[in-house]
């Protein structure tokens, strides 16, 4: 049990590339005290530069603590970390005339290459193996070999260095491609695409800082499409994908790029939004209901959608800024709070009769201080009145 404890630790302490160059400097560090220890009886050649691989040991030694005291490393510190590196394993090759220390610097080089994708991608990972590449040219050069057998041995140290780049490099950008993917996964309803709750979630507090900064009003628009189940029951549950697929495009197009759209439920969407006035949102939502209307999906008949919307206050955004660390609990909470009352509004609109906005004209609550955890509501649940709301609404009107 203490050695996961232990690694939980590490980790926590440590963002793990820097701990990776952190070990190599450590590494080379201590594979220069090692040879500046050689007696001269069996080195002497390594016995002749002892100060001078002390002094270098002494650099990386540095380095290595530098990056274990920082934990982490920004900005361009991976950077010059990378290039210094570069320049003390051509310098030191070059301090000791041996030909077999001056082939295990450039062995270095490659294994350091292969390091330059953890912090670089693209031109930057190319800057840092040509740099490599001439550092290992340098060192070959003041070896005992000329004509061909010089070109040969350069053209393999060109690509003994650039070899392992290439390759992290190739892995490295799959990994980031199957983790993109497993996090749009993540994020997405598997059908239409839209966000999922756990999506909204994440993306709702940024937008709602941005309302109370700008000065205008958090909204949402809860769509429910009319009379869903009976299509799904007459022409059969493709052709009901065929139409939320349809009924979330028509949506999609008459939104704005910042606005959130998320599937709420099965045949429920959810638009987040920021809007000046309920005149706004109001229009917004007609011009939704009206590109849904005039849809025309084949072998089906017209779709028609019912919507709900409400509007927090300005007071309600002020207050959520006001709960300092906690802001982020008060905007979840506050949408929550509308998409209570936008349930309420659809539902009266599914009363009077269907594709039809309703907006909720009561007055919003603002947001209390922060509560205990165990005791937030945001918009991942509903609460028990609105849960009470959906039976009834289930029961005495066909959706």
């Amino acid at each position: 049990m203490r050695w996961p404890r232990a690694a939980r630790q590490l980790s926590a302490r440590f963002e793990w590339r820097t701990a990776v160059l952190a070990v190599l400097c450590l590494v080379v560090a201590t594979a220069l005290l090692d040879a500046s220890s050689l007696p001269a009886s069996s080195s002497p050649v390594h016995a002749a530069h002892r100060g001078e691989l002390l002094a270098v040991a002494a650099v990386w030694l540095l380095l290595a603590l530098a990056m274990l005291v920082r934990g982490e490393l920004r900005g361009h510190e991976p950077t010059a970390v990378l290039v210094l590196a570069i320049i003390l394993i051509g310098t030191y090759g070059s301090v000791v005339p041996d030909d077999h220390w001056r082939w295990q610097c450039i062995t270095t080089l490659t294994v350091l290459t292969a390091l330059t994708r953890m912090h670089h991608s693209g031109r930057g990972v190319v800057a840092l193996v040509a740099g490599a590449q001439v550092a290992s040219l340098l060192l070959l050069l003041q070896l005992d070999l000329h004509g061909a057998y010089l070109a040969y041995n350069a053209s393999v140290v060109v690509a003994l260095v650039a070899v392992p780049a290439v390759v992290v490099s190739a892995m490295a950008s799959a990994l980031d491609r199957a983790k993109a993917d497993a996090e749009r996964a993540a994020r997405t309803d598997v059908l239409t695409g839209l966000l999922n709750r756990r999506a909204l979630v994440d993306d709702v507090p940024p937008l709602v800082r941005r309302c109370a900064e700008q000065g205008s009003r958090v909204a949402v628009m809860l769509l429910d499409l009319d009379h869903f189940k009976r299509v799904n029951d007459t022409w059969g549950h493709t052709a009901g994908d065929r139409l939320l697929l349809a009924t979330t495009g028509a949506v999609r197009a008459e939104l704005r790029s910042c606005d959130l759209l998320a599937r709420w439920g099965g045949e429920e969407l959810l638009v987040v939004t920021r809007v000046e006035d309920v005149e706004q949102l109001v229009a917004t939502a007609e011009r939704v209901r009206r590109s849904v209307a005039s849809l025309l999906v084949a072998d089906l008949p017209p779709v028609t959608v019912s919507i709900g919307t409400a509007a927090a206050s300005e007071g309600a955004l002020a207050q959520v800024l006001a709960q300092g660390d906690g802001w982020r609990v008060a905007a979840r909470e506050l949408v929550g709070g509308l998409v209570d009352q936008a349930d309420e509004a659809l539902y009266a609109a599914k009363a009077a009769g269907r594709d039809r906005v309703q907006h909720h004209r009561g007055a919003f609550p603002v947001p209390e201080a922060r509560r205990p955890a165990d005791g937030v509501r945001d918009v991942t649940t509903t609460s028990s009145g609105a849960s009470a709301r959906r039976t009834p609404r289930g029961a005495r009107v066909d959706p």
